[in-house]
């Protein structure tokens, strides 16, 4: 209350839908101003077991404008009419209050119908004043169709069989009356009649024929009717069974489908389109050429999605600026897409049975952005070179764009797609399914002006609340990063390992998120014992471990640049094994070897005095090296043996340039130089780090060394 500002949460909220997903339920509220609903302003809060798990959506505070207004709605509608230019009809005409941070006023929203189109009207309620005229219609795409008709594919579908009293016979309607999917013809019905009667085409579903069990396929309409009818059963039967939602209002509410639909009613022009009336909240399907978009599973799941958006996080369409990119706009048409691909499980382009419209891999490809402010971003990619999204569009043939797509909704979408693309690939989900539950969850978290950013830390959370591993939440993090739509916040950890003021060089540093004790990444300590990595913000515990010291154990929180130095104690109580006490010594230099660039192994060299006449003694070695495995070392002295699936492994220290063996049980009397060589003397350091150019596991072999090493320490 305190951090948002509110002051009365009674008289400010009025709780406008209550879903239930799951183990969770999100109640949805919308902010009032003495009793005055506040345009497209609302918060959510996610409960689970009775615990908050989410917050989030959008508050105007301190409100504060005169509710009387000066112009009264019968002047409201004739000044639309005039707008128009055409009769119309209202569908709502509500007094709203238009909360911006700088101004606050009251307006009318008013929904409109003619016989073409259906508009929002946002206008001033004392001045008159045109503050927002958008087009209702969520369009799939305005400019991008083609095809040659339908496909020939043969589809199992329900059909309503009934008793028709003027037929004196069995006939059969396009209506799944398992799923309540109505199919209506939408040819003799037009645009006006069906969108202002809503419930008339879903009352009367296409009626055939079946002679010899066949329907009557003289008319390519049946045709795409069948087709129609199977794809929006999937449809259907994906929310239910993956999302667990019945139907677009998760009320099992009937799905109304008007096919054969062109933009002007009563002429022959073809819509080219397909779209869902949140209106009427029924599925309009036009064609191209003779092809209906009844053949893109795609493409209606898409609308289908607009559907549910409309019961969900109820986007707006209405751009607050042509002139600046419509993120809420884009959102509405991104999710639409993920999910749309995602149910038709079979790649990541949109309406490529009939047209490439979109393509969330390479979005690229088709002239589309594939992150916020790069090439093809509306508006920034057009208007920092002086041409419009819709000059743009128009030169390359596409003559149907109008009114700048609404703030580059259709374009831009493309930038929430191609995330979701680059998440999955990544490996952030184990399957499809799981990915479109985190996605689809997400909506509950979204407000009516959400934008990019608000997408990216729903989805986070929604991942997080259905219990994503941390290094999926990363990889998802990271998609939003890589497209801009999420700042990319990281904070370098850096600092030194050592042992009082010796560094240590190749100890094994690995990062844990506190929360899911999950390993996130490894690294080591150069040569000079310094580390440096990239955190994003949260808790972390540190482990670091090297042969012959004490494990450390450290949690931080990382909330900035932070330098942490790691002071490790050595198990022995002291530096190195073999120290010189006299002046009589040797010295003993080892080849061995150490972390190169990307990945690459490098020969360090390292020297120690000891004692003239010490024996180091193999069994010594054995026991230092212990590597913590059911594999026991055998040794003559000299070569070491091992076991693994049958076969034997040696390998064996060799004095520096020669091929004779170093004797761990014979005292040291000179000054010596060894190294390690593996298979009878076969692998060397120099074949080991330069022969094979890094093609190796590094790791496997450093880890190797670093246990051999301890002796030495």
């Amino acid at each position: 209350k305190e951090e948002l500002q509110f002051t009365n949460l009674e008289e400010e909220f009025v709780l406008e839908s209550e879903e239930k997903v799951g183990e969770f339920t999100y109640y949805r509220f919308n902010q009032v101003y003495k009793g005055i609903p506040v345009f497209n302003q609302n918060v959510i809060v996610g409960v689970k077991n009775s615990n908050v798990t989410s917050f989030s959506g959008y508050y105007i505070p301190n409100v504060n404008v005169d509710i009387n207004p000066k112009v009264q709605k019968e002047e409201i509608e004739e000044f639309i009419k005039e707008n128009l230019n055409q009769e119309i009809n209202i569908v709502k005409n509500e007094l709203m209050v238009w909360a911006k941070e700088e101004k606050n006023i009251l307006v009318y929203v008013i929904e409109v119908i003619t016989n073409e189109e259906a508009f929002e009207f946002v206008i001033d309620a004392n001045t008159k004043e045109l503050l927002s005229k958008t087009e209702k219609m969520d369009y799939a795409s305005t400019y991008s169709y083609t095809g040659e008709g339908m496909d020939g594919v043969t589809y199992t579908i329900n059909l309503e069989e009934f008793y028709d009293l003027s037929h004196l016979r069995n006939r059969y309607r396009f209506l799944d009356p398992k799923r309540n999917i109505a199919i209506a013809d939408y040819r003799s019905t037009g645009v006006l009649f069906s969108l202002a009667v809503s419930a008339l085409p879903g009352a009367m579903p296409i009626e055939v024929d079946i002679t010899e069990g066949v329907l009557d396929y003289n008319e390519e309409f049946i045709k795409n009717a069948v087709t129609a009818m199977s794809h929006y059963e999937k449809i259907y039967d994906y929310y239910l069974n993956v999302l667990g939602r019945d139907s677009y209002d998760n009320k099992g509410s009937k799905i109304i489908i008007n096919l054969g639909v062109t933009k002007r009613s009563f002429s022959s022009q073809s819509l080219n389109n397909a779209f869902w009336a949140p209106m009427t909240n029924q599925m309009y399907i036009g064609n191209y050429d003779g092809k209906s978009f009844a053949a893109a599973l795609d493409v209606l799941a898409h609308e289908f999605t607009h559907g549910v958006i409309s019961y969900t996080s109820k986007f707006t369409t209405t751009p607050k600026d042509k002139n600046c990119a419509n993120e809420t706009g884009a959102l509405n048409e991104g999710y639409a897409d993920i999910i749309g691909a995602l149910i038709e499980g079979e790649n990541w382009t949109i309406g490529e049975t009939v047209i490439l419209a979109r393509d969330l891999s390479n979005p690229l490809s088709l002239n589309t952005p594939s992150v916020k402010g790069g090439d093809f971003y509306y508006p920034e990619g057009y208007l920092k070179n002086g041409v419009t999204l819709e000059e743009y569009l128009r030169s390359k043939g596409y003559k149907q764009v109008t009114d700048y797509d609404n703030g580059g909704v259709h374009q831009n979408a493309n930038v929430v797609g191609h995330a979701a693309y680059l998440m999955y690939e990544s490996g952030a989900f184990t399957s499809k399914e799981e990915m479109a539950k985190v996605w689809y969850h997400s909506l509950f978290l979204l407000s009516s002006y959400s934008n990019f950013e608000d997408c990216a830390l729903a989805v986070l959370e929604s991942a997080k609340n259905l219990g994503l591993s941390e290094r999926s939440i990363y990889k998802i993090k990271d998609a939003f990063i890589k497209t801009n739509m999420l700042e990319e916040k990281e904070f370098t950890l850096s600092g030194k390992v050592k042992n009082k003021e010796k560094s240590i060089q190749h100890a094994k540093i690995q990062i844990y998120p506190l929360e899911t004790q999950e390993l996130l990444n490894t690294l080591y300590s150069k040569e000079d014992g310094t580390y440096t990595i990239d955190l994003h913000p949260g808790t972390y515990k540190i482990k670091v471990t090297k042969t012959g010291y004490k494990t450390y154990e450290e949690t931080i929180r990382i909330e900035k640049n932070q330098v942490i130095n790691i002071e490790l104690t050595s198990t022995a109580g002291q530096e190195s094994t073999f120290s010189c006490k006299e002046k009589d010594c040797v010295n003993l230099t080892l080849y061995y070897l150490t972390e190169g660039e990307n990945g690459t192994l490098a020969e360090k060299i390292m020297t120690e005095s000891i004692e003239k006449g010490t024996i180091l003694g193999a069994q010594h070695l054995i026991k230092a090296t212990d590597i913590g495995l059911d594999i026991k070392l055998k040794t003559d002295g000299k070569t070491f043996t091992f076991n693994i699936g049958g076969m034997n492994i040696d390998f064996a220290w060799y004095y520096r340039g020669t091929e004779e063996k170093f004797d761990w049980d014979k005292p040291i009397t000179k000054d010596t130089t060894i190294e390690m060589k593996l298979f009878d003397g076969i692998f060397d350091n120099d074949l080991l780090t330069g022969a094979t150019n890094g093609e190796i596991d590094a790791d496997t072999i450093l880890d190797a060394s670093d246990y051999f090493m301890k002796w030495f320490e």
